[in-house]
């Protein structure tokens, strides 16, 4: 006998281009694709690296409440911030390991661009707030 809860066939064909989400706030969402070129791309404009010192639990709440207004889902400020690291630290390695391979053609893709994007406009950044603490402590 079959199993009544397994889908073959048709039926199962027929749900392939169905996304499924079910909004629940008090359920966690899971981050697909799309989910995340929306994540990088409103980190990237919100500039939360630049949130003042104490405020970037509420910059990063103010992601989370955009995106999930955005994509329809339940991620919290945490899952948020957590993923960015993450997708920083991913890019990183695999750049790196880019660079130690010869002759290994890299692949770009969207997101790899959105977040080296990102990670050059946190690094600049940074290198402006260096900068100035340099010039305020040689005065």
């Amino acid at each position: 006998m079959s199993n009544p809860r397994v889908l073959n066939g048709p039926a199962c064909e027929q749900l392939d281009d169905i996304p499924f989400r079910i909004v629940d706030s008090m359920k966690r969402s899971r981050f697909q694709s799309h989910d995340l070129l929306k994540l990088i791309r409103i980190v990237t404009r919100r500039q939360t690296y630049a949130a003042p010192h104490g405020q970037g639990e509420d910059e990063w709440q103010a992601v989370a409440d955009e995106l999930n207004e955005t994509v329809e889902a339940a991620f919290s400020f945490r899952a948020c911030r957590d993923k960015v690291a993450a997708l920083l630290k991913e890019h990183k390695r695999a750049t790196s390991a880019s660079r130690q391979a010869s002759g290994i053609v890299e692949k770009h893709t969207g997101l790899s661009n959105l977040v080296e994007a990102y990670l050059q406009l946190k690094t600049r950044f940074e290198e402006r707030q260096q900068a100035e603490r340099t010039r305020r402590t040689a005065r």
